[in-house]
């Protein structure tokens, strides 16, 4: 005859835990988006770009103040940055210019391209 003793209720316990734990983690997997799987394994999630997106390495100050957030000054700086160190290679390297924050990034991103794509 098998007699239960605190352990093993403690290992049931455990064991019970850890499914339901398990079941929890492929339920909420199990429905993620295409983006989001690409971000797992790239660890950048990739935002699709409007063909008309301004292209900040050859845009002029005028086409840069259009950007939400971006004015006469942090136009300035942007291509004062862009023919010091040459082009960016990235979207957002426009963050290490002096003026641009996250949130300005953020407003913005979907809105700009470095490349001809």
């Amino acid at each position: 005859m098998f007699i239960y003793n605190n352990y093993t209720m403690f290992a049931n316990r455990c064991f019970l835990f850890l499914t339901a734990i398990l079941f929890f983690i492929c339920g909420a997997t199990s429905g993620c988006s295409k983006a989001v799987e690409n971000e797992r394994f790239s660890g950048v999630l990739t935002v699709p770009k409007d063909k008309n997106a301004l292209n900040i390495n050859t845009s002029g100050a005028a086409e840069l103040e259009q950007l939400p957030g971006i004015g006469r000054a942090l136009s300035e700086r942007i291509i004062s940055h862009r023919e010091t160190y040459g082009p960016f290679r990235r979207p957002e390297h426009l963050l290490i210019v002096r003026g641009m924050s996250e949130g300005k990034y953020r407003a913005i991103e979907h809105l700009i391209r470095t490349g001809a794509r």
